[in-house]
């Protein structure tokens, strides 16, 4: 027996380690594998790295019979009724076809023991599934949802956001009553409008609205409306409405009958007095000789223009009045006073009496006459310096650009000279007397 005192035999690349020389045995190594020429004996191989004899890899073969088979379609005896298979279910711890068909004993007992019916279930009262509505209403739903089918409300539909927008071609409302502005909690409309408003795309929008500051309908372009005007409940027929603004509606109740109106052919015809009334017809209103109003002159912040110079000898422009005149021997142009009855007399800057002027006369005579209370007056026999302040004058029914200058006479200016027959005539009712 051969002794080594390492622990191992290095062999070098194509080097033997012979066995036994006369039976040729040996190992020997090539540098990428060992080789063995002899057979070995020895115990079962137990780890992956061992060698092992023939007859044992042998008996193992024996075992096997036929073909190796990969693929599972090929494979037979899969039934779960066949043993021997690690894994599957074994026969009689399932139920065939046939089985479940004729069910009896515990198990149908089980069946017959179920809840089919959705009102014998029990915890419906748990709180416990979120994604559903509760029946109470307790729990709101959160986030956008959108039906795909009819939505029927049977109860009431309250929606508590700022707009409630309906993407339809047509909306029908069953109610009898439609009401705008509701929940109102002042005294009228707050806002201060209520009523429905036409979208018009790129045009201005359309409203049929109540207005609270007028108290009435306006219908017509945004920011331009006009207001409804109504009727009386019963008119009259064949009678022509006409405005009440007391009771904001139209009424018959004025009596006009259209039958009363001339037509277009009628008046085409017209003769006789009507046609003579159609020509003389009044071109302006210099033609109205006695113009009259209706109510208070408006002047709308406009003014009286007076003529300064007037075109005709004793004439004048400016405010006038239709009084009675006693004593005028003086003719137009008189400075006038009134008299102790009220008429008017001559005055006289010689007394108090006879004093202060009060209008100069526009008409010669005694009488109903008319008398310029203020404004410009012509006279072609005057002869005055323009620019002079003028005055009553000791001659009865005269003027004079001097002050009186004799005791006790009295002293009142009535206006100013403005041209040699032109006077600006506004009388100072107050007067002095001279010392």
């Amino acid at each position: 027996m051969a002794k080594f005192k390492q622990n191992n035999i290095e062999l070098r690349d194509g080097q033997k380690l012979i066995l036994d020389s006369a039976k040729g045995q040996w190992i020997t190594s090539d540098g990428s594998q060992a080789s063995v020429n002899t057979t070995l004996s020895g115990v079962t191989p137990t780890e992956d790295y061992h060698l092992t004899r023939k007859d044992y890899v042998d008996s193992g073969i024996a075992t096997l019979s036929g073909s190796l088979v990969l693929d599972h379609s090929g494979l037979n005896e899969l039934d779960y009724a066949s043993s021997g298979h690690t894994g599957f279910q074994p026969a009689g711890d399932y139920a065939t076809n046939a089985t479940v068909t004729s069910v009896s004993g515990s198990l149908q007992g089980q069946l017959d023991g179920l809840t089919v019916d959705h009102g014998e279930l029990t915890g419906l009262s748990d709180d416990d599934h979120e994604q559903y509505v509760l029946a109470d209403g307790t729990r709101n739903i959160t986030g956008q949802q959108t039906m795909e089918d009819d939505l029927v409300v049977r109860g009431d539909l309250v929606v508590s956001g700022t707009q409630f927008i309906v993407e339809v071609e047509e909306v029908l409302i069953e109610d009898h009553l439609l009401t705008i502005n509701y929940g109102e909690v002042g005294a009228g409309v707050s806002f201060p409008i209520a009523g429905i408003e036409v979208d018009r795309g790129s045009e201005t929008n359309y409203q049929f609205v109540f207005v609270e500051d007028d108290n009435n309908f306006q219908v017509g372009i945004s920011g331009s409306l006009q207001a409804v005007a109504t009727r009386e409940d019963s008119p009259s027929d064949g009678y022509v409405p006409v405005w009440d603004a007391g009771n904001y509606t139209f009424s018959t109740a004025s009596g006009i009958a259209l039958n009363d109106l001339a037509t277009d052919a009628e008046l085409t015809a017209t003769s006789g007095v009507l046609q003579t009334d159609i020509d003389g017809k009044l071109e302006n209103i210099l033609e109205d000789t006695t113009p009259q109003l209706g109510g208070d002159l408006d002047l709308n912040e406009y003014y009286i223009e007076y003529t300064p110079a007037p075109a005709s000898d004793e004439t004048g422009s400016g405010e006038i009045a239709t009084m009675t005149v006693d004593a005028n021997a003086t003719g137009v142009g008189a400075l006038l006073y009134i008299a102790a009855d009220g008429n008017l007399e001559e005055a006289d800057a010689n007394s108090t009496t006879t004093m202060p002027g009060f209008a100069l006369a526009l008409e010669t005579g005694t009488g109903s006459k008319k008398v310029l209370l203020r404004g410009f007056m012509r006279d072609d026999s005057w002869s005055w310096t323009p620019g002079r302040t003028l005055y009553a004058s000791e001659t009865a029914g005269a003027m004079s650009q001097t002050a009186p200058v004799t005791s006790e006479s009295q002293v009142q200016v009535l206006g100013v000279t403005t041209h040699a027959d032109r006077i600006w005539f506004n009388p100072s009712y107050g007067t002095a007397e001279v010392a």
